[in-house]
């Protein structure tokens, strides 16, 4: 890859590999961004409140797409067909088309997803519990 993104707060950045030059705004966002996923034309990123969701758009920045808004997203990824993504406010692991559409729930009724992955045919997601419950740990489902 020969661009890297993050962000700083509210905004999406990039910024060439070899670090010359100045970081491009990608998109102002009314929330923070907390996760960033890529694939091989689109970046995606979640967002909190206020206006929280799950956006993409193209690597070079311009229109954005919202695949899922008003929830708490949390944990991000993504494979050439979809967007894979929990709610920590329902419990939540959903996937929606890359290119927008419905999100299907994959699960219910898990507390604290951190992080979430995939790979041909699972899901994989990580659980962090408070000090004093042990459910802790790493899952996975079929896709």
């Amino acid at each position: 890859t020969t661009t890297v993104f993050f962000s700083a707060g509210t905004q999406l950045l990039s910024l060439p590999v070899a670090g010359n030059g100045v970081p491009t705004l990608l998109h102002q966002n009314p929330g923070s961004v907390l996760h960033i996923a890529l694939d091989a034309t689109h970046v995606y990123w979640t967002t909190t409140a206020p206006g929280p969701g799950v956006h993409r758009a193209t690597h070079a920045g311009g229109q954005v797409t919202t695949l899922a808004k008003g929830l708490q997203p949390r944990g991000l990824a993504v494979d050439a067909a979809s967007t894979y993504w929990a709610d920590i406010g329902t419990g939540a692991l959903y996937k929606t088309p890359n290119a927008g559409g419905p999100s299907v729930p994959l699960t219910s009724f898990i507390s604290g997803v951190d992080e979430v992955r995939v790979d041909s045919s699972h899901v994989y997601f990580t659980t962090i519990a408070p000090s004093w419950v042990s459910c802790s740990g790493v899952h996975k489902i079929a896709k």
